[in-house]
């Protein structure tokens, strides 16, 4: 009986872990198309040289 419950919390797991990563995915690749990104688009960025 415990290997039942054992499988059952694995599902659940699996789910909501592959829901947040398909999200984080989601959400990477929802960019504006030709976008080009410069340094001046970096947060923080001091040229070196």
């Amino acid at each position: 009986m415990w290997m039942l419950w054992v499988l059952t919390a694995w599902l659940v797991v699996a789910t909501v872990a592959g829901v947040v990563l398909g999200r984080g995915v989601r959400l990477a690749d929802r960019r504006e198309r030709d976008a080009v990104l410069t340094t001046a688009d970096l947060p923080n960025f001091v040229a070196v040289g």
